[in-house]
């Protein structure tokens, strides 16, 4: 949107440390094709080389070592953009440029299934397929000085209810906050019928949520794996 650099989808790739191999395989469907999937113990992390732009990171953040911990975060070698999905009970911010962090607090399916859609929907953003693109800069501009929350919904034509609607309707309740938020950017993710005015009744649905001086970037793809169904994926953040 800002910036110009694309990515195609083999420039990312998501590391799994630990013993959540087991785990984040139920559900790996979901991931987009093309992106590789490295699962290391701990101990790997440290030789572990990869030359890739875009570098999703999920472990199990308190049964790391110390010094693993410090590896991670100081880490820089990993290339350029690193997003850490982490289970932990305490609030971790994100103190570093090139770092995007997540936290949950407990290893449970619901949250599984919300960390492959985050890495699904920031992928969908970067490549180089979306119609008005969003670079990985736009992140790093907008949430270097937040911690980003993650909404998304799938729109479903059903009943004379439009995907938009559908999509408009499940997202609601999930992002009451939103209006509170500094730096908002959205991404709408379809095929076929998606118009261009439908894009429009999202950005104007999203507009109406938030607070007028909030920064909000959008961004439109199309993946033809999506006949039937309509993404719409949100990320917000207050100044902390």
């Amino acid at each position: 949107m800002f910036n110009e650099q694309t990515y195609a989808k083999k420039n990312a790739a998501i590391i799994v440390i630990g013993d959540l191999e087991s785990s984040f395989k139920k559900l790996n469907n979901i991931i987009l094709d093309n992106i590789d999937i490295f699962y290391l113990s701990e101990k790997e992390i440290f030789s572990f080389k990869i030359n890739r732009k875009v570098i999703f990171i999920v472990a199990d953040f308190y049964k790391l070592s110390i010094s693993s911990r410090y590896f991670l975060f100081k880490n820089n070698s990993w290339r350029m953009y690193q997003v850490f999905h982490l289970f932990t009970g305490k609030k971790l911010y994100n103190f570093y440029e090139c770092k995007m962090i997540y936290s949950y607090h407990f290893i449970n399916n619901m949250n599984i299934y919300l960390i492959h859609h985050n890495i699904r929907a920031m992928i969908s953003c970067i490549s180089d397929s979306n119609e008005i693109h969003i670079d990985i800069e736009d992140f790093k501009m907008l949430f270097s000085g937040c911690k980003p929350m993650f909404a998304f919904a799938i729109g479903i034509e059903n009943n004379g209810i439009s995907k938009v609607s559908s999509a408009i309707n499940s997202i609601l309740p999930v992002i009451k906050d939103i209006d509170e938020s500094d730096f908002i950017l959205v991404n709408v993710t379809g095929w076929g019928d998606l118009l261009i005015n439908e894009v429009n009744s999202i950005q104007d649905f999203i507009l109406k949520e938030v607070k007028e001086d909030a920064t909000v970037v959008f961004g439109f793809g199309k993946n033809k794996h999506l006949n039937d169904v309509l993404f719409l994926d949100v990320w917000y953040g207050k100044l902390i």
